[in-house]
């Protein structure tokens, strides 16, 4: 009785128009929210995002152990970015210590230039049919973050001198 009364009531969570006239247990009431909970999670966090979380943590540690490129700097991989029919995927790259459009220019070639590579040890990790085609771009949030705090720290200190001054 008690397992079919936890089923039942499971099933009525899944499909909302199915009639259940088995009591509610405590048991089955916790195995309904947690079934609603995954249900919508689920939908929150798609397949592609589930992916592309997966390329981003992959990529990172290949990208590190696997391109012998000495001109090669500390590629940090911000984000990854999937087409929904995961064709293509934009890999979105920061650079330690180097911030000069030379030094970007060449990181991102030596990756274009390795993408192939990095795409068939990918593919030998994940479990997919196919693997995305891999874009590289320079991500420009990280610079433009420093950039905006610099400027509201001039801001605040600029605000105190002018507060000590009308005080005196």
């Amino acid at each position: 009785m008690f397992r079919y009364s936890a089923v039942c009531n499971v099933t009525a969570a899944a499909h909302p128009g199915a009639a259940c006239y088995v009591r509610q247990t405590p048991v089955c009431l916790a195995a309904r929210s947690l079934l609603l909970e995954m249900v919508t999670m689920a939908k929150e966090y798609s397949r592609t995002q589930r992916v592309a979380d997966q390329m981003q943590r992959e990529l990172a540690q290949l990208i590190q152990r696997e391109v012998r490129d000495p001109r090669l700097g500390m590629v940090t991989v911000t984000a990854v970015e999937v087409s929904r029919d995961m064709s293509h995927a934009k890999v979105f790259i920061t650079l330690m210590n180097r911030d000069s459009a030379e030094d970007i220019a060449l990181n991102l070639e030596i990756l274009k230039d390795a993408s192939g590579y990095l795409r068939m040890l990918l593919g030998r990790t994940m479990k997919l049919r196919t693997i995305p085609s891999l874009h590289f771009q320079y991500d420009e949030s990280i610079r433009r973050g420093a950039h905006l705090s610099s400027l509201i720290e001039r801001a605040v200190a600029e605000d105190r001198q002018h507060g000590d001054g009308d005080k005196e």
